[in-house]
């Protein structure tokens, strides 16, 4: 691996590792937290507290998924070993996680549509996020069809030589 891509691949572990901890901090202490002061003052949420916290949870413990999923890609980059079927259930969980995530944002606007407390700045933050998850699953769908041709041409080169 050249130095510059040492740094790189350095510098990205180190956001992916902030990254996680932020979220492991998000999912055990400020989702909570929020969830309470929610049910607390707003009449409308007020016996909602459990219903919060999995609302607000389900996204924050997808992200941790996903990043967890980035770090095992990053680590198969590093050691050379992308190019195997192996790779495919990692990159196929990322994708479907993704996917996940941009249903867990339109849950969300759902319930939020069903209790009658949708602003719509925050119709239009959740569309977005819907969206950007949405495309990161797609895309990755379309890299892994592109890993997997990489793959059985890799195959039928080994054979060759």
């Amino acid at each position: 691996m050249e130095k510059s891509n040492r740094v790189v691949e350095l510098t990205a572990s180190i956001v992916l590792w902030a990254l996680v901890l932020i979220g492991s901090f998000g999912l055990i202490v400020l989702v909570p937290a929020l969830a309470g002061e929610l049910s607390n003052e707003f009449s409308e949420y007020q016996f909602d507290f459990a219903i919060l916290v999995l609302l607000l949870g389900i996204p924050v413990g997808l992200g941790l998924a996903i990043l967890g999923l980035i770090m095992l890609l990053l680590r198969r980059i590093k050691l050379d070993k992308m190019l195997a079927p192996t790779s495919y259930g990692p990159i196929r969980w990322l994708a479907r996680s993704s996917a996940a995530l941009a249903g867990s944002f339109v849950l969300i606007g759902i319930w939020l549509t069903l209790k009658n407390t949708l602003p719509p700045v925050i119709l239009i933050v959740l569309s977005v996020f819907a969206l950007v998850s949405l495309a990161v699953s797609l895309v990755t769908s379309v890299l892994f069809g592109l890993l997997r041709k990489a793959v059985a041409h890799s195959d039928e080169l080994s054979e060759v030589i």
